[in-house]
């Protein structure tokens, strides 16, 4: 089996640029209310944290949970309650260590826990947050399934059920893995389609068309990092059921198989995406980007400024434009507080909506 490159998987940034381009879509249209952000520890807490690349973050009882890599763990837990920092989600080898996560996903499968869905041993492990505070990181998480053998990653459907991203079969975008019966199931019409003049093959319009996933209840939204592109799905049992489809662009990429691997490097020209999102019963919260890539702005696409909110019909509620910009956001599942990851301070910040 040939390696995937973890580069390109991880996060698909520029290999190879051209001039800018100009690009307007629907997404950079809607109008933006300007919203100040604050820190949400002091500068003294600040100081103690020492963040690797938070490329996810989730909320979940009163703490944000960042996925990053600090030191030799993982996941870094910031209680608000308590203002303690926990690391957890050890980097190692052993059974029950990370390689390399993919998703951090609130769970549907065990009471109190977050999830993460590791590439490279193909496995979900689920963290019980109690635990994880009370040991103070000292805690090793359940594996849930090892029975993953394809996509690049997964979180909860239902109790029974996760939803894959990534190439099944070598044809289909998503899959549902039911973990009663062990078995895997397609959706036809979740196929790459998206540009009839891409000939590639679907191992490389997977990786240039990586997103993010949420669910909730019977809905799921996916977004797609590296174009302006935008899906709402309802869950029937173990079928996804396309709802709505917003996409403005598709990706402008070069298949790279340097190594004997695979990977797609984003040109020149091209328009991002989504870099995070999260979700409640009413909206969909997502942090868009929109930047054309140049040969000097290769890092400052990695994160944003603006924050678009929709609502599960696909219709634009509001926007802001924030006035630092993040990496990854999280929404307060008690208030209308989201926070962030500062891109360029390296801490926590947060406002209000």
């Amino acid at each position: 089996m040939k390696k995937i490159s973890l580069y390109t998987l991880l996060i698909s940034l520029v290999i190879s640029c051209t001039e800018s381009s100009e690009h307007k879509n629907q997404f950079d249209n809607f109008k933006l209310e300007n919203v100040k952000c604050e820190a949400t520890f002091s500068e003294e807490f600040n100081q103690k944290l020492i963040f690797g690349a938070v490329y996810q973050q989730i909320f979940m009882d009163s703490c944000i949970i960042a996925l990053d890599q600090a030191q030799d763990e993982f996941v870094t837990i910031l209680d608000l309650r308590t203002n303690e920092i926990i690391r957890t989600g050890t980097n190692g080898k052993g059974p029950n260590e990370l390689i390399m996560p993919m998703t951090l996903v609130k769970s549907k499968h065990c009471a109190k826990c977050f999830e993460l869905y590791d590439f490279i041993h193909k496995a979900v492990f689920a963290f019980n947050l109690d635990s994880c505070i009370a040991r103070k990181g000292n805690y090793l998480p359940t594996k849930i399934t090892t029975s993953f053998k394809e996509g690049f990653k997964y979180i909860s459907g239902n109790k029974n059920t996760f939803i894959g991203s990534g190439v099944f079969e070598s044809t289909y975008r998503f899959a549902t893995f039911n973990v009663e019966d062990n078995k895997f199931n397609y959706d036809s019409e979740n196929v790459f389609d998206f540009d009839n003049s891409d000939k590639n093959e679907n191992i490389f319009k997977a990786l240039a068309y990586q997103g993010q996933m949420r669910i909730i209840d019977k809905k799921m939204v996916w977004v797609c990092s590296n174009t302006p592109f935008l899906e709402i799905y309802s869950i029937d049992k173990n079928s996804l059921i396309k709802e709505k489809s917003l996409r403005y662009g598709t990706v402008k990429y070069v298949a790279d198989r340097a190594g004997g691997g695979y990977g797609s490097a984003i040109k020149g020209g091209n328009q991002m995406g989504f870099r995070s999102i999260d979700v409640d019963a009413d909206y969909i919260y997502t942090l868009y980007s929109g930047k054309v890539v140049t040969k000097g702005n290769t890092g400052s696409i990695t994160y944003s400024d603006k924050l678009l909110i929709f609502d599960w019909e696909g219709n634009f509620v509001k926007g802001y434009k924030l006035s630092e910009a993040v990496t990854c956001i999280s929404k307060n599942s008690n208030n209308n507080i989201i926070y962030g990851f500062s891109a360029l301070e390296g801490k926590i910040i947060q406002f209000e909506i």
